[in-house]
C-alpha cells in the first residue's frame, strides 16, 4: 500500500512552492523536509514523494522529481496531526 506526499506545512497543495530537497549521496538520495496531510500514511508500506532535485530551481514546478521512500527508512517518521477537539485523529 502506498500514500502521496506532495503536501508540505507552509505550501499546501501549492507544488511550485515545495521545500523538500532530495541531494546525491553516494548511489542514492539523501532527503530534507517536512510532508503533511498525506491520508493512509500511517498504513502505507511506501510513499510517493514529491521534492526538489535541483538547488537552482527554487520556485515553480522546474526541478521536481517523484519518488518512492520506503516508509521504514531510517529517517522517516509518521505522526498523526492533532484534532482541534482533542479527540483521536481520524484514521482513514
Amino acid at each position: 500500500m502506498g500514500c502521496q506526499l506532495f503536501s508540505e506545512p507552509g505550501a499546501g497543495s501549492d507544488l511550485g512552492s515545495l521545500r523538500t530537497r532530495a541531494i546525491r549521496d553516494g548511489f542514492g538520495w539523501r532527503v530534507r523536509g517536512h510532508k503533511i496531510w498525506s491520508s493512509g500514511a500511517h498504513l502505507a508500506d511506501v510513499g510517493e514523494l514529491l521534492v526538489r532535485t535541483d538547488p537552482d530551481q527554487t520556485k515553480g514546478t522546474r526541478g521536481l522529481t517523484v519518488m518512492v521512500i520506503d516508509r521504514s527508512a531510517e529517517g522517516v517518521t509518521v505522526r498523526p496531526i492533532p484534532q482541534m477537539n482533542d479527540g483521536e485523529p481520524s484514521r482513514v
